[in-house]
């Protein structure tokens, strides 16, 4: 008798099982047994549904990835050949164009799960967008921001690389102010505005580590406005960091991901001067988490939407016309004075 008591009182006691449902209570008084530092109590009527749930914080499969390193080549693989691609801007002060340019092509690519493979031409942001680019030519520097904004309202067309007869608009070293609101390339099947395509929204990435390879994971690749001292020309291999010579300008180039060299910490960018510069295809590694050359401190990105525009639909989408452009500019105009009203309005009232 004295042995099946003792057997009793040191079996091991069944532990509470947890409630399945997550708003039920039980699971709520589950909750406050624990031994916890808040309480549990209810903030959504008894009928919500797991899915109603989900929908508040999205239902997204977690990404698992390696802290030490990451590169959107490997996150998307059925894109790595778009994103993997080096422009070449030429003998031409175009990276601000080229850049951006890049990340939409890995973008589009990157949010249609490898469907659309559409290489965005900086020969057409360099002539055709005129609160762009300093001066008269697309070769004197420009404002990125703007690109941007160019992209998401009036739509950017395809175009490869410098007699590449690639898309609808190649390269052309765009020391010429005119734009053409035509095809340049004679063997391309599609007319101008039939081509284009658009960006949906752009933002700027806080200058934090975390935030940059946060977006980079979730969204894919970003510019970042790289100060360029003359040390820079001779890179080869290895992390870059400021070492001598002097403050030459900003450039604009593409981040892809980050890692470790020997230990050192990096951000893998890639350049806009072919593949032959350096050692590593046009791409470069630039140190991480110190600002090098400003490298964290302007970082931006922007999403796509559909290939034809809300604004063009005032009008045939299929036109060519001047007509159907001077439409479309007319309603931008409209849209772009109801926004500095806005803002004006604010800073009076």
């Amino acid at each position: 008798m004295n042995a099946i008591l003792w057997m009793l009182l040191l079996a091991p006691v069944p532990l509470m099982a947890q409630p399945a449902d997550a708003l039920s209570d039980d699971f709520i008084a589950f909750i406050n047994k624990k031994d916890s530092i808040w309480t549990a109590g209810r903030n959504f009527p008894k009928n919500t549904t797991t899915a109603d749930l989900k929908r508040l914080v999205g239902d997204k499969e977690a990404i698992s990835y390696d802290t030490n390193s990451f590169d959107v080549r490997d996150r998307w693989p059925n894109c790595s050949d778009v994103i993997s691609i080096i422009r070449n801007q030429g003998n031409c002060d175009g990276s601000w164009a080229f850049a951006p340019v890049s990340v939409m092509t890995d973008r589009t690519c990157i949010e249609t799960e490898g469907q659309i493979k559409f290489l965005f031409s900086p020969e057409d942001i360099m002539t055709c967008c005129k609160r762009c680019k300093y001066g008269d030519d697309g070769c004197s520097g420009g404002r990125t921001l703007q690109v941007w904004n160019h992209w998401r309202i009036h739509g950017v067309v395809s175009g490869g690389d410098y007699n590449s007869k690639h898309g609808c608009k190649p390269y052309n070293e765009s020391w010429s102010p005119k734009c053409n609101f035509n095809c340049t390339n004679s063997k391309y099947n599609t007319s101008y505005d039939d081509d284009k395509r658009f960006g949906r929204s752009f933002y700027r990435i806080d200058e934090d580590v975390y935030q940059i390879e946060s977006e980079l994971m979730m969204h894919g690749s970003v510019i970042a406005i790289f100060t360029v001292y003359s040390d820079f020309y001779s890179y080869q291999k290895g992390v870059y960091r400021h070492l001598a010579g002097q403050y030459v300008g900003n450039y604009v180039v593409r981040i892809l991901g980050w890692g470790f060299d020997d230990g050192v910490p990096y951000w893998l960018c890639a350049n806009s001067w072919g593949k032959d510069w350096g050692k590593l295809g046009g791409f470069f590694k630039v140190l991480k988490g110190g600002n090098e050359c400003g490298i964290e401190s302007k970082v931006m990105t922007a999403r796509v939407t559909r290939r034809i525009s809300a604004r063009e639909k005032l009008v045939n989408p299929n036109s060519t016309s001047s007509t159907h452009r001077f439409i479309i500019r007319c309603h931008v105009a409209v849209v772009e004075i109801s926004v500095l009203f806005s803002i004006f309005a604010n800073k009076l009232f």
